[in-house]
């Protein structure tokens, strides 16, 4: 082999080893980011899920308030890279107990893509806006919406097609696709639910 093929043999092997070190130091990192993930899941205590919204989810109507109007929305037309859906009802204790963390974690991540649906079991937008006159003076944070159930036909209407019947209860939805469920009253400021969130629109 002549020097030239030597050193050409040299610099290819030199570049194979870099880009194997390369991908072992990539995958080390995605490892560490996702285990960091899973322990924050323990420590949040949530659920970790993965299934994806049928259509009867993505195309079930909520209510919303626009000044006197109602008007009909649904989750396929809302578009902000991650969703956190609240189950609540304002004759829920533990739901008002988590409110004011919710409506401040909602603040933190107000410009960073999180949309927060704090879907009601209230029987009229009334009773919604006549509790957040007397529960707060504060603006609410543009990402937080507030939504009614109607329920159609009764039975457990949307946070049944997600397969609970209480409240307070809270998703994260990426997309079509249901990340982990939140059971009971949370306070949403603690460092690792932040750091959680933090993680997600991070990725």
């Amino acid at each position: 082999m002549t020097r030239i093929a030597k050193e050409k043999a040299f610099l290819w092997l030199a570049f194979l080893c870099f880009l194997c070190i390369s991908y072992i130091g990539v995958a080390t990192v995605t490892s560490a980011t996702s285990s960091e993930m899973e322990a924050l899941l323990r420590r949040t205590r949530a659920e970790k899920l993965g299934f994806l919204l049928p259509v009867s989810a993505l195309n079930y109507q909520l209510e919303a308030k626009d000044g006197e109007r109602i008007e009909h929305v649904a989750l396929k037309d809302l578009d902000a890279p991650l969703v956190l859906v609240n189950f609540w009802a304002t004759f829920c204790q533990p739901c008002i107990e988590e409110l004011p963390s919710l409506l401040a974690m909602s603040r933190m991540f107000q410009d960073k893509g999180l949309l927060v649906l704090a879907i009601s079991y209230d029987d009229s937008f009334d009773t919604i806006e006549d509790f957040f006159n007397e529960f707060t003076s504060a603006t609410i944070p543009k990402n937080f919406i507030v939504l009614r159930d109607p329920q159609p036909g009764g039975g457990e209407g949307l946070k049944g097609v997600f397969g609970t019947k209480k409240i307070p209860e809270t998703y994260i939805v990426e997309g079509q696709k249901v990340l982990v469920r939140f059971v009971n009253a949370r306070n949403w400021t603690e460092p690792d639910i932040i750091a959680f969130f933090n993680g997600l629109l991070e990725k």
